[in-house]
């Protein structure tokens, strides 16, 4: 009544299956390629989010709120009265 292992497998087993369609064919490079290869060009990177701010000699963001090297810090908005000069300090 006990009855020991049945069937025992290969270590290495593994099932092939044929391939539909054949394999593709490596793409034919194009001529902005083969002409970048030529001039030594390579991709282009991904820009950074955070660049480095040389007035603050922090990193902030490139765009939006609180930009590195924005122009709003040194030209703040002031009251100007009617016949002051708003460039005589």
């Amino acid at each position: 009544a006990e009855a020991g292992p049945i069937v025992t497998l290969p270590e290495n087993f593994e099932i092939v299956t044929p391939r539909e369609l054949p394999p593709p064919e490596p793409r034919k490079e194009t001529k902005w390629e083969k002409f970048a290869k030529e001039r030594g060009m390579g991709p282009k990177g991904k820009r950074d989010r955070k660049v480095f701010d040389e007035g603050t000699g922090e990193w902030a963001f490139r765009h939006g709120y609180q930009k590195a090297n924005s122009k709003d810090v040194e030209w703040p908005i002031m009251e100007v009265k009617r016949n002051d000069d708003p460039f005589a300090e």
